[in-house]
């Protein structure tokens, strides 16, 4: 343990060394709790959640477990176009979109 004196500001520093372990840098957000007996305080690196996640979908990009959406979407029977759109693909000799009454389900009323 390596002691620290607060400031008239309430700062603390945290030694170097602390800091390169952790890898702690300025502008890194933490939580601080106070334990019920008064003397000690636990003070913890927050961390955002979307952080969290986009740092698990890289790792399964790169192990090679992620598929394109393009291709997971061909694979459910839609296609993405390429102005973002998403259109329900129509399989050659199908009645959707024929024009058939009850081709897309509803009554013509």
């Amino acid at each position: 343990m390596t002691p620290v004196r607060m400031d008239n500001k309430g700062r603390l520093v945290i030694p170097r060394p602390v800091r390169e372990a952790l890898n702690l840098r300025a502008g890194d957000v933490f939580v601080v709790e106070a334990e019920p007996e008064g003397d000690v305080f636990r003070v913890a690196r927050a961390r955002n959640p979307f952080d969290v996640m986009a740092e698990y979908a890289i790792r399964e990009f790169e192990a090679g477990r992620t598929t394109d959406l393009r291709d997971y979407a061909a694979r459910k029977g839609y296609v993405i176009n390429d102005d973002g759109t998403v259109s329900r693909q129509v399989v050659a000799g199908s009645r959707e979109g024929s024009g058939e009454a009850g081709a897309t389900g509803g009554a013509d009323h």
